[in-house]
């Protein structure tokens, strides 16, 4: 039988990286953790490569954010600590050998959800959008900028532009703020559809409104002095040219050469401009100042602003958890898993609030770690696995998560409508991202009470607009 040229070409690009690799980690930095850790990029590499080839790209989306997100914790924020000194862990081989564990393992659970079949090579990810008009994707573009700006004014006015530095990350159920977070799934959908509105070529006046938006997006998002939210809108909006049928990977890695600059200076300005005194209590045009300026006043830089972003991606609470775990070899098995017969209780119901569910907090506690409402310290789900069953509860957690994700994937990939299929698998692979932070039982309560609660306002709210545009598109 004839080899497939593809799975000769993977492999070769493999071989080329790991030798890559190799020579980068232990020639360059001198670092046998930074080859473990470029080792652990391969399954990202291969789900993508032969996801593209079969045409399962959609229904792996889901289990690819999972990965990328595990790989920006423990690769790219570790291995940066690593590089410039920053004393995060005392066995960093043992984190690395992990995070392979993690990335290998996901690529296992989701073949085993999926198998990979050899197909023909296709020169587009097989990932567009067939059949959609323009005119419905810009009517669905305006239906969702409705919303967007709903929910902007009224965050607004209820102290949401605040809320980071008079509230926290925990937010009382009786703020109105609470009910927003919970049904703000739909609030970024207008990022995607300006991304799935773009014409070709790009320089183009029809194309000048939906970036515009993002742009818009990204500053409104940042006046809150926070920087996952513009992230976020990026990755809506990339994901939306990604599904374009009119936008050619070409273009799309033109618009990355041109945003992804924007937003890294971004994310430095937003960090110096939040520590400014001044900043909780400025109206919204002397935060936009603050952003363009803070970036520029030597008096009022922190410390070291890189120190505070790479151990903020790398959270060494996960990293003291692992730590503990490798020198004493205590494991915890299943406790507190007997709390999953509360995971449809919503907070605002519950008499004892999240911490009666979601462990993460009183268990950190034990190492000293004590989260306020204005400090995240998540325990993070490899950690968590690594203390409820050592390496073989790392590999069996990950591969759980990934064949979940997969099988959740190709349920999306089974709806009738195009547009709400897009919809659903760009809002959930984006969420993926954030997995690596939550705990297990974090993870359990996402794909239950989080997914089915954010599947169900999309549907209701999002679907029941998407029927008026079709019914007036029938009428007209």
């Amino acid at each position: 039988m004839k080899p497939d040229i593809n799975v000769i070409v993977s492999l070769f690009v493999i071989g080329l990286s790991g030798l890559i690799s190799l020579i980068t980690g232990l020639i360059s930095l001198e670092s046998i953790e930074t080859f473990m850790g470029l080792m652990a990029v391969i399954p990202l590499v291969l789900i993508v490569r032969f996801s593209m080839l079969d045409g399962s790209i959609n229904q792996r989306l889901l289990s690819i954010g999972y990965i990328l997100g595990s790989l920006l914790c423990w690769v790219f924020g570790f291995l940066a600590c690593l590089y410039l000194k920053f004393d995060i862990a005392k066995y960093p081989a043992i984190t690395m050998i992990l995070i392979n564990i993690v990335t290998w393992g996901a690529l296992a659970g989701s073949y085993l959800a999926r198998p990979f079949y050899k197909a023909k090579y296709r020169n587009h990810i097989n990932i567009r959008s067939v059949g959609l008009p323009k005119d419905l994707l810009v009517k669905c573009f305006r239906v969702s900028l409705v919303i967007f700006i709903l929910f902007t004014v009224t965050s607004y006015l209820s102290g949401g532009f605040n809320a980071r530095f008079d509230i926290g990350s925990d937010i009382p159920t009786n703020s109105p703020l609470y009910f927003w977070v919970a049904i703000s799934v739909l609030q970024p959908l207008v990022f995607l559809f300006s991304g799935l509105c773009l014409s070709s070529p790009l320089l183009n006046i029809v194309n000048l409104p939906y970036i515009i938006v993002v742009l818009l997006g990204i500053l409104v998002s940042s006046t809150t002095g926070g920087r996952e939210g513009s992230i976020k809108i990026v990755i809506f909006f990339f994901l939306g040219c990604l599904y374009s049928s009119k936008v050619t990977l070409r273009q799309i890695r033109l618009l990355v050469l041109l945003i992804i600059p924007l937003v890294l200076g971004l994310i430095l300005s937003v960090g110096y401009a939040r520590v400014n005194p001044n900043f909780n209590s400025s109206d919204i045009g002397t935060r936009t100042n603050l952003l363009i300026t803070e970036v520029f006043n030597e008096s009022s830089k922190i410390e070291d602003p890189l120190e505070l972003l790479f151990t903020r991606i790398a959270e060494p609470s996960g990293q003291t958890v692992i730590d503990n775990v490798y020198k004493t070899g205590d494991i915890i098995g299943l406790e507190n898993l007997d709390r999953i017969s509360m995971v449809f209780i919503p907070k605002i119901l519950s008499p004892y609030g999240n911490k009666n569910y979601d462990d993460s907090s009183e268990r950190l506690e034990k190492y000293g770690i004590v989260a306020t409402q204005f400090t995240a310290a998540p325990i993070t789900l490899m950690a968590d696995s690594f203390e409820r069953g050592g390496y073989l509860g790392v590999l069996f957690i990950s591969l759980v998560v990934s064949f979940v994700l997969t099988i959740i994937g190709g349920l999306f990939t089974k709806i009738d409508s195009q547009i709400i299929r897009i919809v659903l698998l760009s809002t959930f692979a984006i969420s993926s991202i954030r997995i690596y932070s939550m705990s297990v039982l974090g993870f359990i309560s996402f794909i239950t009470y989080v997914l089915s609660r954010d599947i169900l306002l999309i549907w209701l709210i999002f679907g029941t607009s998407l029927a008026k545009v079709r019914k007036e598109n029938n009428a007209s």
